[in-house]
């Protein structure tokens, strides 16, 4: 009989991120990326099955960031599987938590119904760690970064200087898997012929700012498809074995090639480039985590965006053949945070997932479609919280007399492949939402005027509409005519009326939005702003 077998590594970002230093992020996410790979192909070869490219035996359904799916055509095969895995997992990510699966099928391909079993339990593992080892005994010398009991405690930096920190093995692993001078899984992949490698020091994508971007970005309802097929019955064995197998090859090559789109869009020398200053930390199936210089994030991120949506469309004309619906393509949504250099990457991370949920519901419209949007926060505390939550609740969301407002336009709709915005503005009971190509319209325009004029209109906004208005009329007397027109122009594009620099009055289910604060927010964070109005900040009182 045959067996299906599933692997899903959970709590990728904390495990990847517990280290704290960017090498030993970048260790990290290597490890987890050689999981459904490396690691996968090592345990087939140990219990004796071969892939369905190379004759029979075992055919992978799918691959994403440390998960892997399989066909296994000898359950006694599967079984071992099932009892090496979690000892090569240990050695290999120590720490890290997955969900394991193992279900025997009554034929050699799975139906609608086992399939939907085996799913099931791979989402319901409870996702438990293996033993932390060494155990620990009264006297262990402890890791500092972790607590955990140390390994070793002479860690070796790129340039063979010992220091004195002790770390445990999950940490060993990690500056192991990215010291040596070794290349990265990503680099590798991508582009396997070319000098360069992604950036390990934060400094490099930093540069000459202040602020570096963490970016997250995910598809929408590829999980749902999945599923759909896994449980349709007019699908014979056959074909859906086949359709999940092409789904996750085509949506794995759109992310990569989405994303070396976006790449080469802020980093033109890419070829020659020793070091670039980009670090992808997750990429796989439709998941993309990645740290950017913040001046390019924006930029990035709006290019994978559009070029998911023209790789998926392009991939899954093969697919629409199938019986189950398979949409024209898919699309992705994204968070950004921007954090100052040596911010904690976990906080970081955690707000840029938050955004990029944040993004997602406020993209949901009608008949199943999400629009293709990114949320961006620049971190301006200590401490980074949820922004749906937290931020928008506590620190955008205000109430003047009978009328709910946001100090926020996100999320921001961005061309979803077809190089146009698509108009989810007129979908009943939904926010309209604002295009991107707008706020960086009003960016632009922002980034001619006076600083300290603009940054004192946009305070008031939060406080006081009379005198908003007032300070708006001033600023438009004094800049050139040019300016006041684009100016008004570039705000009426985002739904406002100046001097109301609010949209439409606000209700519970349709708050009014204000772009000033993201305005000032995306350029402070990108390095902009200072102005080139500068010589008429002395005529504004």
């Amino acid at each position: 009989m045959a067996a299906l077998v599933g692997f899903v590594a959970k709590g990728i970002q904390s495990w990847i991120t517990s280290g704290g230093k960017l090498r030993d992020i970048a260790g990290g996410s290597d490890l987890v990326e050689e999981i459904p790979g490396r690691v996968r192909d090592d345990m087939m070869k140990a219990c004796r099955a071969t892939s369905a490219g190379s004759g029979e035996g075992v055919t992978i359904l799918s691959t994403g960031a440390g998960a892997f799916r399989l066909l296994v055509a000898d359950d006694g095969a599967a079984a071992r599987m099932v009892r090496l895995l979690p000892l090569m997992i240990a050695e290999w990510a120590p720490g890290l938590r997955y969900g394991l699966a193992w279900h025997e099928l009554a034929g050699d391909r799975p139906t609608a119904r086992e399939f939907d079993a085996f799913e099931n339990e791979l989402r319901t593992d409870g996702g438990l760690a293996g033993p932390v080892l060494p155990p620990a005994t009264p006297f262990t010398l402890r890791a500092q970064r972790t607590g955990e009991p140390a390994v070793d405690d002479k860690e070796r930096d790129d340039d063979g200087v010992q220091g004195p920190e002790a770390v445990d093995c999950s940490m060993r692993r990690r500056r192991d898997a990215a010291g040596g001078g070794r290349a990265s899984v990503f680099k590798t992949r991508l582009f396997p012929d070319m000098a360069g490698d992604f950036a390990k020091d934060v400094d490099v994508i930093v540069g000459d700012g202040r602020y570096m971007a963490v970016l997250h970005a995910d598809g929408n309802g590829l999980g749902q498809l999945f599923m759909a097929i896994g449980k349709d019955e007019s699908l014979g064995a056959e074909d859906r074995t086949r359709l999940l197998r092409d789904l996750s090859n085509a949506v794995k090559e759109a992310t990569e090639e989405a994303f070396l789109a976006a790449l080469h869009d802020i980093v033109r020398d890419v070829a020659t480039r020793k070091t670039i200053p980009v670090r992808p930390i997750v990429l796989g199936g439709d998941d993309v985590t990645a740290l950017l210089p913040a001046r390019d994030a924006i930029r990035f991120t709006e290019t994978f965006l559009t070029r998911f949506g023209i790789e998926t469309g392009e991939r899954l004309k093969g697919l629409k053949n199938s019986p189950v619906y398979i949409p024209d393509r898919l699309t992705a949504c994204a968070g950004i945070a921007f954090v100052k250099a040596h911010y904690p990457f976990d906080q970081a991370h955690t707000l840029a997932e938050s955004l990029c949920r944040f993004a997602k519901a406020g993209s949901r419209r009608g008949e199943g479609r999400t629009l293709a949007s990114l949320a961006f926060h620049r971190v301006t505390t200590t401490l980074a919280r949820d922004f749906a939550g937290d931020i928008v609740a506590h620190d955008l969301s205000q109430r003047v007399d009978d009328e709910l407002r946001l100090l926020t336009m996100a999320p921001y709709r961005v061309p979803e492949g077809d190089g146009e915005v698509p108009d989810g503005n007129n979908d009943e009971g939904h926010t309209p939402l604002a295009r991107l190509r707008d706020l960086l319209r009003l960016a632009d325009v922002v980034d001619r005027l006076p600083r300290g004029s603009w940054r004192e209109l946009a305070g008031l906004v939060r406080e006081n509409d009379v005198l908003a208005a007032a300070r708006y009329h001033r600023l438009v007397e004094v800049i050139p005519k040019e300016a006041a027109h684009d100016l008004r122009s570039a705000l009426s594009a985002l739904g406002c009326a100046p001097p109301r620099l609010w949209t439409s009055k606000g209700t519970k289910e349709r708050p009014a939005r204000s772009p000033m604060l993201d305005v000032t927010a995306l350029l402070a964070a990108t390095g902009r702003g200072k102005g080139a109005g500068e010589e008429a900040e002395e005529a504004v009182p």
